[in-house]
């Protein structure tokens, strides 16, 4: 069993290690940040950096005038809940920026919110989808100057002094700790994770130190309740894993609307700013992968799979058949469109003619070369390759996953490499959100979306070509 770390988007701004009170010199690349002073917001400042615009809470005013100005997408860094605030933010924002034909994305960075690998790579994509001709916007500017120095030491070369000294410029959140010591401070990054926070997978031992933390939230999705019943895991909710699908256009087992899943999690009694655990049994490791894919789907990327399932739980003398207390109010779950994970059919048509993207095949092999007949037609996508799900997980209990160097292996052997876009995709899109996981989470490739109609709405346009 192992433990996943995945370093946060907070150790950049709030966790570096001490190294000197004297001022830090940094040679910036790029735009110098320019203090907008014509725009109103109802907190902190707007500054420009190129085409892209960090600040705190904009007024509508300001969204009218920054469309005009060229901005195209409007990236929001509070929580679902303090925007519904009213008194705080008196409009509407989402409607606001659909109103001036602008995208909006939200990444809600809580006190318990997204802090994540994942989360920045949502916001450097919408970025990149408008040229960086944006909004990048919090409550007062902090979330979004700490947002912008991530940035560009991850993904625009900066060193981390030059990031931190841009993002200073316009209130990045340690200027609040120099101002209180009355001196300038240096950082430098150290490799290691600054707070325990689990990755994708995390094991048992983990689990038995934080089960009782009370923003740590459990989740059983095994189909049958007759197992809960019988033991569960302390303080952790059933939630059948296949009650977050359904028919769509006449189409079996798809993904149901962003709002009907957030309300199921809701009912679940998880929330944006919880740390959700999520398993199954051996058999079942796929009801798992499932229910984190939705889970960051709605944006919510803070959720992990405890490797070893019910087993471990079992292992570890965690077992009970107490259900967990009832919440003093109900759990929020605010809707979030997460595009950067999906891939439509559409999206497949055009990949199709796009020899650079890689289809990956998550089916077993009979069924990827068509000689079962159990769709309307058999075979698989032109070109895929095929890696079957089941050859990510250990022989001896399916819901344990092979190291990491072994699922690279497996996807390098079967020619799946990370310097080209990959779509994964099976019958129905339950099998292939756990080669999502491991592609994207695990082996950090770049570029991994998840085609969830899979071979089940693909089979039905008798144009698309089929290779067996």
């Amino acid at each position: 069993m192992r433990s996943a770390f995945a370093p946060g988007l907070a150790s950049l701004a709030l966790a570096f290690v001490l190294l000197a009170a004297y001022p830090a010199t940094a040679a910036t690349s790029g735009p110098t940040p320019a203090e907008i002073l014509d725009l109103e917001v109802l907190g902190g400042s707007l500054w420009q950096v190129g085409d892209t615009y960090v600040a705190g809470q904009p007024t509508e005013a300001t969204l009218e005038t920054l469309a005009g100005r060229g901005v195209k997408v409007v990236i929001c860094l509070r929580t679902a809940r303090e925007m519904a605030d009213r008194k705080a933010v008196p409009f509407d924002e989402r409607a606001k920026a659909r109103e001036l034909g602008l995208e909006y994305v939200q990444v809600g960075l809580g006190p318990y919110g997204s802090y994540t690998p994942e989360s920045l790579a949502v916001i450097r994509d919408a970025l990149s989808r408008h040229d960086g001709k944006a909004l990048l916007h919090c409550t007062v500017g902090g979330r979004a100057s700490t947002v912008w120095a991530a940035l560009r030491t991850r993904y625009d070369g900066l060193s981390l002094e030059e990031a931190l000294a841009e993002g200073r410029e316009m209130g990045l959140w340690v200027d609040s700790i120099e101002q209180l010591l009355g001196e300038r401070i240096e950082y430098r990054r150290t490799g290691e994770p600054s707070v325990p926070n689990p990755g994708w997978l995390v094991d048992v031992a983990w689990l038995k130190e934080s089960i009782d933390g009370r923003s740590l939230r459990l989740l059983d999705v095994r189909p049958s309740y007759a197992q809960y019943f019988e033991g569960h895991a302390r303080n952790a909710t059933h939630l059948d894993a296949h009650a977050l699908r359904g028919p769509l256009n006449n189409i079996p087992a798809q993904f149901r609307s962003h709002e009907r899943m957030a309300e199921i999690f809701a009912q679940a009694n998880v929330g944006p700013g919880n740390r959700v655990i999520v398993y199954a049994d051996g058999n079942d490791i796929l009801s798992s992968s499932m229910a984190v894919y939705a889970l960051e789907k709605l944006g919510h990327f803070n959720a992990s799979i405890l490797d070893g399932g019910i087993k471990a739980v079992a292992a570890a003398d965690l077992l009970t058949q107490a259900f967990p207390a009832a919440p003093k109010k109900p759990a929020e779950f605010a809707v979030f469109e997460n595009p950067t994970c999906v891939a439509t059919l559409a999206d497949v048509e055009a990949a199709l003619k796009d020899r650079g993207v890689q289809f990956v095949d998550a089916r077993p092999r009979e069924q990827y070369e068509g000689t079962t007949k159990t769709w309307q037609r058999n075979g698989h996508i032109p070109g895929a390759a095929n890696v079957h799900w089941k050859l990510l997980t250990q022989e001896a209990d399916a819901h344990s996953l092979r190291s990491a160097a072994e699922m690279r292996a497996l996807f390098e052997s079967a020619g799946v490499k990370p310097d080209r876009p990959v779509i994964v995709y099976c019958g129905t899109g339950r099998e292939a959100s756990l080669l999502y996981l491991a592609l994207s989470r695990e082996l950090r490739y770049p570029d991994v979306r998840l085609f969830e109609g899979g071979w089940t709405e693909y089979s039905t346009r008798a144009d698309l070509p089929v290779e067996n």
